[in-house]
């Protein structure tokens, strides 16, 4: 995508992951992008270098909405589906994460980032205005259990 370079980061993102993983939590990111674009977005994201897994379209044979890239996450991290979380953040793939997350038997919690509403995020189990808002409820979200 020829925007991703210019793309600011989401407030808080880089801020939540650090939280989760000093938590003692694994943090893997499963798109359905391509290896080379999640590079790019992981680098605008300014999480880059702290995630040690990911999974892309390039390591699936079926994209979202199939639950392929899901399981491919929670087996990189060698966890059940139960015990794994997924974070969503925008209507345009929404759909696709929760019904894969939801095929995978993962628990979803959509990030309003953008200002998107919970009928746009509909079907995630938990909701947050942005990273922040999930951060400072982490201890009461499904992540706290996970």
């Amino acid at each position: 995508n020829a925007y991703a370079p210019s793309l600011p980061p989401t407030p808080g993102a880089r801020d939540l992951v650090l939280a989760l993983q000093r938590r003692g939590q694994q943090t893997v990111v499963s798109s359905s992008a391509k290896r080379d674009e999640l590079e790019t977005l992981l680098r605008a994201a300014q999480v880059d270098g702290l995630l040690r897994e990911t999974t892309t379209q390039d390591d699936v044979e079926q994209s979202k909405p199939a639950p392929d890239a899901v399981q491919v996450a929670f087996e990189k991290m060698r966890l059940p589906p139960e015990a794994c979380v997924m974070i969503v953040d925008t209507p345009y793939d929404v759909e696709y994460d929760v019904e894969s997350a939801q095929r995978a038997g993962v628990t979803t919690l959509a990030v309003r980032s953008g200002g998107w509403d919970g009928a746009a995020l509909a079907g995630a189990h938990a909701f947050y205005d942005d990273p922040p808002d999930l951060l400072a409820h982490v201890a009461q979200s499904p992540l706290a259990t996970s």
